[in-house]
């Protein structure tokens, strides 16, 4: 007989997996699903039971019940999954009793607590993400296998754990802790995490530093926005699978880094910090369409931006020289760079689907107010967003065929402020 089992005579019945249920009568879980070797029975805590055949979801209308358990004989639970339930449901889980179990997933849900994981080495997956779990994160050392951590969307506080050791990890996220809990403490080390692809820690009260991530050539996707992050942005170089990078509505100092070599690059966003020298060059990021990086201290030219570009935010910022030529961007669809010292438009086209130019508070010349205004008209956009400002401090007004454009603008539909 396996040293796993679950019947009346190794564990005295069935092992209960989640308890403390309350008015379950109605409710309805969807996709609740067991990967076992052996017939394996679900005893719903209502009176009725599921004989569940193996790798298949099953959906249950509960009665009124206290628990939900498992019973298998002589078998061995690889995988769990306790589906979504509708209204959902609370209580707490305990997977102690499956020391087996590789993938334990309870999403979207309102458990709790979750328990009997932190020691099981046999682990690859834990998600519980999208319930109420209160507590912190336990000690995760013991997790060697463990592939993908999510607990996002709950109501957990203390620190993220030590993730050392953890060679296999490809996928962390703890991001948006509900109400007023949030973690605190700093983002752990990641280093030797050479197989990581997502790394997600966003609106929570972390300090610190953001970590390296020299090594890292898997990483796809970091975001640690909306924190108390301090520091600078640490090197990008190498990270050439890496699309997602987020650190804005921090604390951040210094400068933005290269993002040179960056070639699956879709969005940067390092906006609302205290970062100062120059916007680097974006010419290489062919597949960038995403980026802002408003509300900083910035300064120098903005530089050209690549065919991709769909939305490109500088506002707020000490940038001067001139507005870039925009013709090739034929994409692009909002270009905010107001409140800034910018004197000049560089020229040329703009596509008809630009429908958000922000340019006001700056120092825009006669000629390139005019220039952007005839930019426009030509264009020829007469549907979906359409506004464009020129106006507000330190803009010069349109003369002349600008004052014309202007108003050719406004009787297609849109909004125009000039001084």
């Amino acid at each position: 007989m396996s040293s796993f089992v679950i019947n009346s005579y190794a564990f005295g019945g069935p092992n209960k997996l989640w308890s403390d249920l309350s008015s379950t009568s109605g409710k309805i879980i969807t996709g609740f699903k067991v990967v076992f070797s052996d017939a394996l029975t679900v005893y719903w805590g209502d009176g009725t039971t599921s004989l569940l055949t193996s790798d298949v979801s099953v959906n249950k209308t509960l009665g009124t019940t206290n628990a939900i358990e498992l019973e298998t004989n002589n078998g061995v639970i690889t995988f769990i999954d306790c589906g979504s339930s509708s209204p959902r449901l609370g209580g707490s889980v305990d997977i102690s009793a499956f020391p087996n179990l590789q993938d334990f997933r309870c999403n979207s849900n309102n458990i709790t607590a979750l328990s009997g994981y932190a020691q099981n080495s046999n682990l690859r997956v834990v998600e519980f993400f999208d319930n109420k779990v209160t507590g912190s994160i336990p000690s995760l050392s013991s997790l060697n296998a463990l592939r993908e951590f999510r607990c996002d969307r709950n109501q957990i506080t203390g620190t993220i754990p030590s993730l050392d050791g953890l060679s296999a990890l490809r996928n962390f996220q703890c991001q948006i802790q509900l109400g007023t809990t949030k973690l605190t403490g700093p983002i752990p080390s990641l280093s030797g995490l050479n197989e990581l692809r997502f790394f997600q820690c966003h609106e929570n009260q972390l300090t610190g530093t953001i970590p390296s991530l020299s090594g890292l050539n898997l990483l796809n996707t970091f975001i640690c926005h909306t924190n108390q992050l301090t520091g600078t942005i640490p090197s990008l170089g190498g990270l050439n699978e890496l699309r997602a990078f987020q650190c804005h509505e921090n604390q951040l100092t210094g400068t933005i880094p290269s993002l040179s070599g960056l070639n699956l690059l879709i969005s940067f966003n390092c906006y609302t910090n205290q970062l100062t020298g120059s916007i680097p060059s974006l010419i290489s990021n062919t597949q960038l369409i995403d980026f802002q990086c408003f509300t900083n201290q910035l300064t120098g030219p903005i530089p050209s931006l690549n065919a991709q570009h769909i939305n490109f935010q500088c506002y707020d910022n000490q940038l001067t020289g001139s507005i870039p030529s925009l013709s090739a961007n034929t994409q692009l669809i909002n270009f905010w760079c107001n409140n800034n010292q910018l004197t000049g438009f560089a020229g040329g086209s703009v596509s008809i689907t630009l429908g958000s130019f922000l340019a006001h508070n700056n120092q825009l010349t006669v000629s390139a107010v005019n220039a952007i205004l005839a930019a426009f008209v030509a264009a020829n956009k007469t549907t979906g967003t359409r506004t464009l400002n020129l106006g507000g401090t330190g803009n010069a007004a349109p003369t002349g065929q600008g004052l014309t454009d202007k108003s050719t603008l406004q009787s297609r539909g849109w909004t125009v402020t000039t001084n």
